[in-house]
């Protein structure tokens, strides 16, 4: 955990770096020459990807949440437009800029008079796009996609046997 995380370690709240015994510590590494003591970390090539998507899954969280709060948005007709910064800006019922969003609001702006009913897009193809991110990842990391997502959808017997033997193997190599 980051240092300046705040987090709970061996059931105590702590905010603050602590030393850790070196006895307590495995740093566990592919030797690629005599005497190497150090070497960067087998999840390397993936976390950008996987932090990709943990950004992706928070966006659409964010997006279906405004979408489910809007109901409606009503353009008032009117003589005097807006211009500059106030033209584009949103109001409520009682006239105030809005500046977040609540379940079945409905928004009112200067215009030529409508009322447009708003209807949430689909999801998209997150599905797809996790699970690829996903497989990069555990290619990356040296292990099948099942065994990191746990998902055995488009697994059969020979797939999950030839899988586990190559864990076996990296394992083996490892000890």
């Amino acid at each position: 955990m980051h240092p300046g995380a705040a987090g709970i370690l061996h059931g105590a709240t702590w905010q603050s770096s602590q030393r850790i015994p070196a006895g307590e510590v495995r740093h566990v590494y592919r030797k690629r020459r005599p005497g190497q003591l150090r070497d960067v970390s087998w999840l390397a090539p993936v976390l950008l990807r996987l932090r990709d998507l943990g950004d992706y899954e928070t966006a659409l969280l964010m997006k279906a949440e405004i979408e489910a709060c809007l109901a409606a948005v009503v353009t008032e007709e009117g003589e005097e437009a807006l211009t500059g910064a106030a033209a584009g800006l949103l109001r409520d019922a009682q006239g105030r800029a809005v500046e977040s969003f609540e379940p079945g609001m409905i928004l009112y702006r200067r215009g030529m008079g409508s009322v447009e009913v708003v209807n949430p897009s689909g999801g998209g193809s997150h599905a797809a796009f996790a699970r690829r991110a996903l497989e990069a990842a555990a290619v990356g990391a040296g292990l099948t996609y099942d065994q990191v997502s746990g998902d055995l959808t488009q697994a059969n017997y020979s797939s999950l046997r030839a899988g586990k033997i190559e864990f076996r193997r990296l394992c083996e190599q490892v000890q």
